[in-house]
């Protein structure tokens, strides 16, 4: 295998040879093709992510200038190829390859989940068999002619043989001016936005689903990615000077601590993330029946339920949970696709550490792929003794329609309890629930394939309060869904219901429910207005009458002066917030420090 590998490889490189020594064909044909390929590929690229040619020709005739803008961009990115290997067929397959990439992506991920493409998905590169079984991957007519127009595009210019006519010092002299050009467009904010502004692009800031698709249909693929790239980047940087002045100021330093309180009784913490879950009674035009949710609704009449502000809508679901885990609005990161990546490679100060301190047994439960996200290699940073995923579960493991069912996710909490003397704080992200939401062998709709899964949860949601309310262990659960599920274009019951950018508040919240089997006082969770999902984790300390430092009895204060911070539901800055989230994720951790006795 590995010689045939060898020889094919050889094969190849032979050829790329034998090439390089043949004589240039039509030489100016082979120029007209060099000096075309910018715009044939911004074209190819923009029909393939649309899939349409009178949608393409129809916006390229009304916003000419982000055609314009897109071609520039490219063709410099081009020419710097062009100038640096001369090989007219090297600098068309290395511009060709990530745009014609990038474009399928786009395609797939907008008809899957309904969201668009952006840089920061490229951490999820290296778990495509991951990702195939979430998208709704099917080959189209417009994508194999896509494909075939750029290999048949690179196989004349491979052909002709057409290599860049300078030389010497004139060559690198314009390689230098391409690459400054290049660098000062992506790294100095005033000249990219001075040259978004000049073609036009649509660069306002976009922190919903909805939004984000108005916008893309007005800068389409190419000048997306693009701008929210470089939006993010320069927000963040703004934000260090910021932090830096913060620093020296009375507020940085004030606040103060709480002792536990006289019946601390260390009661198991139990946080579960419901993938995808959501109350769909919530949209009422649906007529969803109130079975569905029967034992939800038993545990909230037994504790109490609220409604949470969540950050993010159909996807990303690890904006929840770092809010969770970190008690910080991602909101105060711009909301970062992909928040975790934003954190320094350290020992971070987040709640599971803050419970391992405590004396607590601290485990991340997630029955899919640890590489996923690169969850595995992030959030072994956060405090957890133990972290469990797909394959790693000790009791009995099975699918619910898809993914692993999430009574499998209940029974492995309740062994972690029962069979250790420490009290125990389990983070559980579960996978029943995600995508997709069809099935061949199905007749069930998108909508009705979903809420049967959700019929599920309930039910072994339901037994796992019976099993807690009949053990001696205190224990306290909290429970919500990350975020309302996506579905595809064909399914889509938001479209239908005319759910937009101007009213898809009901998509951003959360009802979520805590429960304990000790009677503990649950009155510190607000049940009669919204609270961003940040506080959480806050409150059940409080509850639980755990001890507080300054930064979270500062945060409770906080929760009563602005209970949402959020993009979605409140205006303007919060310099607590913002700071205090600088200061965890690329700050020096001066203002929240890691309990005594973590490790540094």
């Amino acid at each position: 295998m590995i010689e045939m590998e060898e020889k094919k490889q050889g094969r190849i490189g032979r050829l790329f040879a034998l090439r390089a020594q043949m004589p240039t064909r039509h030489p100016r044909a082979g120029r007209v093709l060099l000096a075309l390929y910018p715009l044939f590929i911004v074209l190819v690229c923009e029909l393939n992510q649309s899939q349409k040619f009178g949608d393409m020709f129809g916006f390229w005739f009304t916003r000419p200038t982000v055609l314009l803008f897109d071609v520039l961009l490219v063709g410099l990115i081009y020419a710097a190829f062009l100038l640096l290997f001369r090989r007219g067929h090297l600098a068309v397959l290395l511009t060709a390859l990530p745009l014609y990439i990038f474009s399928c992506v786009e395609f797939f991920k907008c008809r899957t989940s309904g969201s668009h493409f952006v840089l920061g998905d490229l951490v999820m590169t290296t778990n495509a068999s991951d990702i195939a079984r979430f998208a709704d991957i099917q080959i189209t007519p417009v994508l194999a002619l896509c494909f075939f127009l750029v290999l048949g595009y690179w196989a004349a210019v491979f052909w002709l043989g057409p290599t860049l006519p300078l030389a010497g010092r004139r060559r690198f002299a314009t390689l230098g001016t391409v690459a400054a050009v290049l660098v000062c467009f992506f790294a100095v904010p005033t000249v990219s936005a001075g040259a978004m502004d000049l073609f036009d692009i649509r660069a306002e800031s976009a922190y919903n689903t909805f939004e984000q698709s108005d916008k893309f249909t007005s800068n389409q693929m190419i000048a997306n990615l693009v701008e929210t790239a470089l939006s993010q980047n320069e927000s963040l940087a703004k934000r260090e000077s910021d932090y830096r002045a913060y620093l020296n100021t009375a507020a940085a330093k004030s606040g103060r601590e709480t002792a536990a309180a006289a019946d601390y009784k260390k009661p198991n913490v139990v946080i579960v993330l419901s993938e995808s879950y959501a109350d769909f009674r919530a949209l009422k035009e649906l007529g969803v029946r109130d079975e569905i949710y029967q034992n939800a609704d038993r545990v909230a009449a037994e504790g109490t339920s609220g409604t949470a502000a969540v950050p993010t809508f159909g996807g990303y679901t690890v904006r929840s949970e770092f809010e969770l885990l970190f008690g910080l609005p991602v909101r105060s990161l711009y909301n970062a696709e992909i928040p975790h990546k934003l954190l320094k490679e350290r020992a971070q100060a987040a709640f599971p550490r803050y419970y391992q301190s405590l004396g607590y047994e601290t485990t991340y439960l997630h029955p899919f792929s640890g590489t996923f996200y690169g969850r595995d290699k992030t959030y072994n940073n956060y405090g957890f003794d133990r972290m469990l995923f797909q394959g790693d579960l000790s009791v009995p493991q099975k699918n619910y329609k898809t993914y692993t069912d999430d009574g499998c996710v209940f029974d492995q909490i309740e062994q972690l309890i029962d069979e250790s003397d420490q009290p125990q704080m389990v983070f559980a992200m579960t996978m029943q629930n995600h995508q997709p939401y069809l099935d061949e062998n199905s007749s069930l709709t998108e909508i009705d394939y979903y809420l049967d899964k959700i019929h599920h949860t309930d039910e072994a949601l339901g037994r796992f309060i019976t099993d807690l309310r009949a053990s001696d262990e205190p224990t306290i659960v909290l429970f919500m869904g990350d975020h309302f599920p996506s579905f595809t274009a064909s399914g889509d019951v938001y479209s239908q219901l005319g759910i937009g950018s101007d009213n898809c508040d009901v998509l951003y919240q959360q009802r979520y429910l805590v429960w304990s089997n000790y009677g503990a006082d649950l009155s510190a969770f607000p049940t009669g207005e919204k609270v961003s999902s940040f506080y959480l984790p806050y409150l059940l300390l409080k509850t639980t009458g755990a001890p507080l430092t300054a930064d979270q009895n500062a945060a409770l204060d906080e929760m009563e002066r602005q209970p949402l911070y959020d993009y979605q539901f409140s205006q303007g800055d919060d310099l607590f917030w913002d700071m205090l989230t600088y200061d965890v994720v690329l700050g020096d951790q001066a203002i929240r420090t890691l309990p005594q006795g973590s490790a540094q």
